[in-house]
C-alpha cells in the first residue's frame, strides 16, 4: 500500500535487506502458501517478525551446521553438529506452527 501513496517507497533500502515492510510481506507470503485462510489482518503485534525469527534461526543454524560439515572455510562461527542443529530446526519448526496457531486464533 505504501508504494501506490509513496513513490519512492521501497522494501529495501539496500536493494538486498528488506526492512520490516519487507519481512512483513514475506511472512504473509508464507503464511498464504501454507494455505491459511481467511488472510490475516490484524495479527497479535509482532507476529510475522516473530514468524521470520524463527525461520531465519531454523535457516540460520542448518546452514552453517553444514558448512561445518562440509569444512567450507567461510568466515563465520563454527557450526553445531548436523545433530545439533537438526535438535534446534525441529524445536523452531514447533515454534512457527504455535505462532501460526496464535495468529489464527486472534482471527476467530
Amino acid at each position: 500500500k505504501r508504494r501506490e501513496t509513496e513513490a519512492g517507497f521501497k522494501y529495501s533500502r539496500d536493494g538486498i535487506h528488506p526492512g520490516s515492510e519487507g519481512h512483513e510481506l514475506m511472512a504473509q507470503q508464507l503464511i498464504n502458501y501454507f494455505a491459511i485462510k481467511p488472510p490475516i489482518k490484524n495479527p497479535h503485534p509482532n507476529a510475522y517478525g516473530r514468524m521470520m525469527m524463527f525461520i531465519r534461526e531454523r535457516m540460520r543454524v542448518q546452514r552453517d551446521a553444514w558448512l561445518t560439515e562440509i569444512g567450507h572455510k567461510r568466515p563465520m562461527r563454527k557450526g553445531k553438529t548436523l545433530a545439533e542443529a537438526k535438535m534446534i530446526s525441529d524445536e523452531n519448526t514447533k515454534r512457527i506452527q504455535e505462532n501460526l496457531r496464535t495468529i489464527l486464533n486472534a482471527q476467530r
